[in-house]
């Protein structure tokens, strides 16, 4: 059986052909001498196992418990940023609370095309001046009326008696309490100093006559618009009283 051999630095390798067969064998011939240089001895180094995965190792640990936990903690901040999306959606298209609309007049007062109006009654009575100086104290006056239609208004009050307006005489002039000019079509019947309403008409008589008295004052900013004007409907409170 013919043999070949074949070295290599620092040892001898035998090959062996099988004449039959016609394998081949190699093995390294242990009495050949080596060179001392290749006869060192190479020990390999196992990383421990709980040492920080680095590289290759690094990718197969994420497959387990640490990538696992990133994964939940990355879940539960999507969860909550879509928990708090969801809140804010439903605050904004929320529909506003209709508040319920303020009192257009005090209690005591009745509205009327956006004036609140208060009717002494014949238990409050007084001359001119006085009734003025009662209106003052509730931040209104002797009642002004600018307009035919508030004048109708009151007119349904007679009930109320014969009471003071905030209209007097200065001069030859007939003026309200605020300055303005008489300017209605209703007449008024007589010359003597202060005018009061009498039932539907209007007269004059001394300032100084004790008499019930009506009080106006612009309605609450804000409240809701009152009757007469094509607008909401107020209910028509007592017209006597001393509280008010």
């Amino acid at each position: 059986m013919p043999s070949d051999v074949l070295s290599t630095p620092g040892s001898v390798n035998t090959t062996v052909q099988d004449e039959q067969s016609g394998l081949t064998s190699q093995y390294e011939d242990p009495d050949q001498p080596q060179d001392p240089q290749d006869m060192a001895v190479t020990h390999s180094v196992e990383m421990p196992t709980d040492a920080a995965p680095t590289g290759r190792n690094r990718s197969q640990r994420c497959l387990g418990r640490v990538c696992t936990t990133e994964r939940q903690r990355n879940m539960l901040i999507i969860l909550n940023l879509m928990l708090f999306l969801i809140i804010v959606a439903l605050i904004v298209t929320r529909p506003g609370e209709e508040t319920a609309p303020e009192p257009a007049c005090p209690s005591e007062w009745v509205g009327y095309c956006n004036v609140c109006y208060y009717l002494s009654g014949q238990q409050e009575q007084g001359n001119w001046s006085w009734s003025q100086e009662q209106c003052s104290r509730h931040g209104a006056s002797l009642v002004v009326v600018n307009k035919d239609r508030e004048l109708q208004f009151l007119r349904q009050f007679k009930d109320n008696g014969d009471s003071w307006l905030g209209l007097r005489r200065w001069g030859e002039l007939l003026l309200w309490v605020d300055g303005s000019s008489f300017n209605l079509t209703f007449p008024v019947q007589g010359s003597a100093g202060c005018v009061y309403l009498n039932g539907e008409d209007m007269a004059t008589s001394s300032c100084w006559q004790s008499r019930p008295y009506i009080c106006s004052k612009p309605q609450a900013v804000g409240a809701a618009p009152e009757n007469g004007c094509g607008e909401r409907t107020f209910p028509v409170l007592g017209t006597g009283g001393s509280s008010h």
